[in-house]
Parts: structure tokens; C-alpha cells; sequence
């Protein structure tokens, strides 16, 4: 089922004119307990106790600790009403929940949503820069479309005093600037969108994308350019789309708005990420390139699919070591009812490192991932471990050779399923039924690792390719390895928190 922001801000507004109700109406959870015990749950995913959660926000290593902030609706299960949830681990993959970080500030900028943003280090202090959204006059509308209209601006937050000096500081506690860092889009420009804003310093200043898009034209991103962070001056368009032909209102899914840009240094190259509309339903893309740091040039030469399946919206951070960390957004892939009658939506996915080779990103599971594991079974051939639910499952992956003649391999729990191609070639890589496409072909052996936490499965295969899926019984979710690949190997583990 597709979660969109218009379709959110449809809600919001019929909220808003319920003059007997607040300002949001608030949800029947069940019983905490009820929540934590449901058995589609994840365990080792981050997720807040109850509500909806959304887009990661600023994950930043700071003061020795992991930080990270997420879209999150604390009145239901379903989107609306955003704030900042705030989560703090020592090796982010134990985590402890914090105070919400923002929330909505009656009358301001961001009256009808505190959305999605980023963090910086300015001299070595936190500071946040996000999207904040409320209703405008049409003429001012950046989502022109939505009932009433609504404007989105660029805020400002920083630590309250009575943590930023503290070398202990908690970043519990912010200050909003009261006025917009960035109060509308460039003259003249008829945006489909304008959000989600991602900073970074050079050596001549602040630079920052954001996420936009023109109806018939395509999705973009926006640069700006600042001393300061507060008083930025529109430069160009840094990179562009094209409408992917599908006819719809919703501009996202037409590919004529992107969302969530991110951009970093990763080896000797850039990567910029976006997640879009694609003829194939909405993803998060990736291309790496070269940036001229003298004109602020942006030149992509490879790209390709960041992950297949529900993930959206991802965001990087460096970890205490420098490693280049992603993080993603899962969502529910079950209907609205089902979820808001839980009580729970969403979760993060696992850390992923990423690293460059041959200009192509690559990806491996945080080695903190590891710390989950508990008793491991040394063959698991055509058995059903008994915390299947709460697994990980290793596969030492060949091409076959004709004197070789491997056991057959069948891992079977109730959301995974994993089956080999025969010698014969025939079977592509497959997930959920659909042919995955791969920017070059896999190795002649590979390790493929299945993460399995009840209805979430996350699989990475040879570093080159992420698959995800919302598996909530019935059938597992089925990968098949390519026709002349077969498992010589196996190792599974029991994981938990």
C-alpha cells in the first residue's frame, strides 16, 4: 500500500476543521503489552514503543553516543501530526528511547508538521535543519495540491543551553529559531515540492539540496549556498529527473518530485541519493560521480537501485570509526486498518556500511549486527530453526562445477524461504516472484545474509545487492539464487536483543 505526504495532508485537514477534537485527533491504543507481544512485530529493529514512525532524520555520533531522530506520529499508528522521536545506542543496535527532540509549535512555521531534515556539526555544536509545514494562501502553497494548501519552509534548531555545554550533552532539548532559515522557493519557480534539506560544509562555505521537483519536468534537487546556516542564497538546479510517464496526481509518484537527497564523500567519488516514483513503484535510487568543488558541478556516471522492496527515505551518518553508515525507512506493506488497529507502523532498517568499488556502491551489515547473535546451528539444511522468527541466516554462495555435486539446500521458516538454481542455469536471482536487475553480474562465490526479525526480512547479497520485504504469514517471502549458484555452506543464528 502506497503512504504519501498529500495523502497525509488530506488527513490533517480534516482533523484540523473537527472544531470538538484537538488539534489532532488521538487513537485507542491497545495495551502496551499487547503491542510489545504481537507476534508480527520486530524485536531488533529500531521503533519506537507504539505509533507510527517514518523517515530517519540526523543520525549523527556525538559526545560517544548514536543519535538518532525519526518522523513519528505519537497520537496513532497512521501518519499525521509529525514530530521528532530521539533514540541514543552505544553501538546502534541497542538502543534507548529519549524525549520527542520536536514537535509542531502552535502558530510557526511548522504548526502542521515538524518533517524531515538533517544535522550538522557547526564548530563542533549540533545543529538541525528541517522541513517545517502549515496552511497558507494558495499563492504561497509549496503542496498546491492539498486541502487547504500548505507551505513548506527550512527551520532551524539548536541545542538548548542547558545541554549544548555539557560534555555529556544529551540532546534532549532544542531551540527553534522563530523565523524560516529559507521561507519560499526560488522566484518564479512553480515547485511540486520543497523539503527534506541536506547540509554539508566546504571549504567556502555551507552548502545544502533540497528536494523539489516542476510539474511535466521532472524531480530535482535544489543547491543553496551559506556563511552561516541561516541565510542561504539559491545557486542552481544540482540534478534532475524526468516524469516516468505514469499519470497521477501525486506528484512523487509520478517522478516529478524527489524526496530525501542525501550527498557525501564516499572513496574518491560522491554519491547522491533520492527516493522517487520509478516505473516500477517508488524507490531510492543512488548514482556516484564527480563533484567540481570550483563550480559546484555535479557529474554522475553510475547509478543504480539502493534497494528493492519497502525501504524508502534513507539517510547516512559517519560512525565513530568513519565508516559511512545508511540508514531506511521500512514501512508496512498491509492494509491501513491492520496497522492502525496495532498500534505500530514502520521500522528502521538494520546499519548497512556503505563502501565504493569500481564507482559502484556496495553494501555489508554493520559489524555491531553481529553483537545480536546467540546459539548457532553449523548446517541448516531443510530444517526449521526454533528462533526462526528472531534469525540470521549466512550462505556461502558458488557457481557450480561439473565434479562437484553439492546437497540440496531448502532454509524454510515461516516468513523465508531460500532455494537455490538448479546447474542448468534457467533461474535468475529472484525476489517475491520479480526479477531483480543487476548493475554487473555477481561473483563466482558470494555471501548472502538473511535477516530475519518475525515480519521483517532483510537480505544483502554479495555487498551488491539489498532486498527487503513485510512478510505478515501465509507464504514466506522466497528468494532464488541464480541458475548455476548453489549454497555450499550455512551457518544460522539465533538473534536478540
Amino acid at each position: 500500500m502506497t503512504i504519501t505526504r498529500r495523502r497525509v495532508l488530506k488527513s490533517l485537514a480534516v482533523a484540523a476543521t473537527a472544531s470538538a477534537l484537538p488539534r489532532f485527533a488521538l487513537a485507542e491504543f491497545p495495551p502496551q503489552s499487547a503491542i510489545d507481544n504481537d507476534p508480527l512485530r520486530p524485536r531488533y529493529h529500531l521503533m519506537p514503543k507504539r505509533g507510527w514512525m517514518n523517515d530517519p532524520c540526523a543520525p549523527v555520533y556525538f559526545n560517544g553516543r548514536y543519535h538518532m531522530f525519526f518522523q513519528y506520529n505519537p497520537g496513532a499508528s497512521v501518519w499525521g501530526d509529525m514530530h521528532w522521536y530521539h533514540s541514543v545506542s552505544a553501538d546502534m543496535v541497542h538502543w534507548s528511547d529519549r524525549p520527542i527532540a520536536l514537535a509542531p509549535t502552535p502558530g510557526g512555521a511548522d504548526a502542521d508538521g515538524v518533517f524531515t531534515g538533517s544535522m550538522v556539526l557547526n564548530h563542533g555544536r549540533p545543529t538541525i535543519l528541517y522541513t517545517g509545514i502549515a496552511k497558507s494562501p494558495q499563492e504561497q502553497a509549496t503542496l498546491w495540491n492539498s486541502h487547504p494548501p500548505m507551505r513548506e519552509t527550512q527551520n532551524l534548531a539548536t541545542p538548548s543551553a542547558d545541554n549544548s555545554s555539557n560534555s555529556d550533552a544529551a540532546l534532549d532539548k532544542w531551540n527553534k529559531l522563530l523565523q524560516p532559515v529559507i521561507a519560499s522557493p526560488p522566484q518564479g519557480m512553480k515547485v511540486t515540492g520543497f523539503r527534506d534539506p541536506t547540509p554539508w560544509r566546504e571549504a567556502d562555505g555551507w552548502y545544502m539540496l533540497l528536494a523539489s521537483g516542476e510539474k511535466n519536468k521532472g524531480g530535482d534537487v535544489l543547491l543553496y549556498k551559506s556563511p552561516d546556516l541561516r541565510n542561504w542564497t539559491y545557486q542552481r538546479i544540482f540534478a534532475q529527473g524526468r516524469p516516468v510517464g505514469i499519470q497521477t496526481d501525486d506528484t512523487v509518484d509520478s517522478g516529478e518530485t524527489w524526496e530525501c537527497p542525501d550527498f557525501f564523500p564516499l572513496g574518491d567519488r560522491h554519491v547522491l541519493i533520492h527516493s522517487t516514483g520509478t516505473p516500477q513503484g517508488r524507490q531510492t535510487l543512488w548514482q556516484t560521480g564527480r563533484l567540481d568543488r570550483k563550480t559546484m558541478t555535479w557529474t554522475p556516471k553510475h547509478e543504480g537501485i539502493l534497494n528493492h522492496g519497502p525501504y524508502y527515505a534513507p539517510k547516512t551518518q559517519l560512525d565513530a570509526q568513519g565508516n559511512r553508515i545508511l540508514w531506511g525507512w521500512i514501512p508496512e506493506d498491509r492494509p491501513e486498518a491492520e496497522f492502525a488497529k496495532a498500534g505500530w507502523a514502520g521500522c528502521m532498517s538494520l546499519p548497512r556500511v556503505l563502501t565504493l568499488q569500481d564507482g559502484e556502491v556496495r553494501f555489508q551489515p554493520a559489524k555491531q549486527v553481529a553483537t545480536l547473535r546467540g546459539q548457532v546451528t553449523a548446517d541448516v539444511n531443510a530444517v526449521r530453526p526454533a528462533a526462526a522468527t528472531q534469525s540470521e541466516l549466512v550462505l556461502s554462495v558458488a557457481r557450480t562445477r561439473s565434479d562437484l555435486n553439492p546437497p540440496p539446500f531448502r532454509y524454510l521458516s515461516n516468513v523465508l524461504s531460500v532455494v537455490p538454481g538448479d546447474r542448468n542455469g534457467g533461474t535468475p536471482l529472484r525476489w517475491r516472484g520479480k526479477d531483480i536487475a543487476l548493475n554487473q553480474k555477481l561473483p563466482d562465490a558470494f555471501e548472502v545474509r538473511c535477516f530475519v526479525d518475525h515480519s521483517v526480512v532483510e537480505v544483502c547479497i554479495g555487498e551488491r545487492v539489498v532486498l527487503t520485504a513485510r512478510v505478515y504469514g501465509g507464504d514466506p517471502a522466497r528468494l532464488e539464487l541464480p541458475g548455476g549458484y548453489v549454497v555450499m555452506a550455512s551457518r544460522s543464528y539465533a538473534l536478540s536483543v
